[in-house]
């Protein structure tokens, strides 16, 4: 996707600044790049991250001073929840339920059948449950992460 954004900054600076440059040959290094596998589809995870290794990431995101965002907890959210960053970050202050502990999710990522919907709301419980748990749970709290 990233040749994709040189491609439009580059049409861009060709269409509104003026700018003389050619587009073919990013239309080429895309093809080039796809044809030695250099990118492509992602892979289907055939794992989960274990406590050590999502350990190493909250201490990476927290010892970035300059780290405004905290992405150590953003990140434990979304691994006890099991939302998508897109489900997180659309979430909005009416959706939350504190005294239930339970959130509305919306926007689901793509249509759904009948049978999805049913698998969903059945999910969307177990969410709150999760996220109830994630509130709850210290073997979720990583070392060294701090709100600022």
């Amino acid at each position: 996707m990233d040749i994709g954004y040189i491609k439009l900054v580059v049409s861009h600076a060709a269409a509104v600044h003026g700018v003389r440059v050619q587009v073919e040959p990013i239309d080429l290094a895309r093809i080039a790049l796809k044809r030695l596998g250099l990118v492509g589809k992602g892979r289907e995870r055939d794992r989960r991250p274990t406590l050590d290794e999502l350990q190493a990431l909250a201490d990476y995101f927290t010892s970035n001073s300059r780290q405004i965002i905290p992405l150590g907890r953003i990140m434990r959210f979304a691994v006890a929840t099991a939302m998508r960053q897109d489900e997180i970050c659309h979430i909005r202050w009416e959706d939350i339920d504190a005294k239930a502990r339970t959130v509305i999710v919306r926007d689901p990522s793509h249509r759904m059948s009948p049978a999805e919907l049913l698998a969903r709301d059945a999910q969307r419980r177990q969410t709150g449950l999760r996220v109830q748990s994630y509130i709850e749970s210290e073997r979720l709290t990583f070392a060294g992460d701090q709100h600022r």
